[in-house]
C-alpha cells in the first residue's frame, strides 16, 4: 500500500525474474555441458595414470629395495645423515608428546576455570586457551587476564580471581611439566 502496488505484484516479479534466471542457468549448462564432460573425463584420466605410475614405481621400488639401501648405506654421508635424521626424529616426537601432555593438562584446568563460572562453552574455551597456550609469544594470559580484570570491573570478584587462578595453575603446570 506504500508503493500503490496491487495485490501478487511483487509476488509476480519475483517469480518472473526467478524464472529468467533458471532459463539462463539451464542454457549455460547445456551450452558449456560437452566442456564440463570433456575437464571430467580429463581429470579422471590424468588420475588413473598417475595412479598407475605411482602403482608402478612401488612395485619397481619394492624388487630393488635391498639394493637401493646397499648403495646408500655403503655412502659417506650415509651414517652423520641417518645418525641426525634419527636424533631429530627422536626428539621432535618427545617433543611433539610433551607438547600434547602439557595441551591436555592445560585443557582440563581451562575447561574446568570457565566450568565454575557456569560458561557453556567450557570445553570450546578451555581447548582454545590450551592450544593458544603452546604458541610461544601468546599464552593463557592473553585470555585470563583480560577476562579478569573485565570481572573485576564489572565488581564479580569471585569470578576475576578464578580467572587469575587458573592463568596461574597454567603458569606452573608448563612450567612443571616442560621440565619434565
Amino acid at each position: 500500500s506504500i508503493f500503490r502496488l496491487n495485490n501478487g505484484t511483487s509476488l509476480s516479479f519475483l517469480l518472473e525474474n526467478l524464472q529468467m534466471i533458471e532459463n539462463a542457468v539451464i542454457d549455460k549448462i547445456y551450452d558449456n555441458a560437452g566442456s564440463y564432460l570433456t575437464k571430467l573425463f580429463s581429470f579422471i584420466a590424468k588420475f588413473i595414470v598417475f595412479l598407475f605410475i605411482i602403482f608402478i614405481s612401488m612395485i619397481i621400488y619394492v624388487k630393488d629395495r635391498a639394493c637401493i639401501n646397499e648403495q646408500y648405506g655403503n655412502s659417506i654421508i650415509y651414517k652423520p645423515v641417518h645418525t641426525i635424521l634419527h636424533t631429530l626424529k627422536t626428539s621432535g616426537l618427545a617433543y611433539i608428546k610433551a607438547q600434547l601432555v602439557i595441551i591436555a593438562c592445560n585443557w582440563i584446568v581451562c575447561s574446568t576455570s570457565f566450568l565454575i563460572i557456569h560458561n557453556p562453552y567450557f570445553i570450546l574455551l578451555g581447548f582454545i586457551i590450551s592450544v593458544v597456550d603452546a604458541l610461544p609469544i601468546l599464552g593463557s594470559g592473553i585470555f585470563f587476564t583480560p577476562l579478569g580484570i573485565y570481572y573485576i570491573i564489572a565488581g564479580n570478584y569471585f569470578y576475576a580471581a578464578i580467572m587469575f587462578t587458573s592463568y596461574v595453575i597454567t603458569l606452573f603446570v608448563r612450567e612443571i611439566l616442560e621440565a619434565r
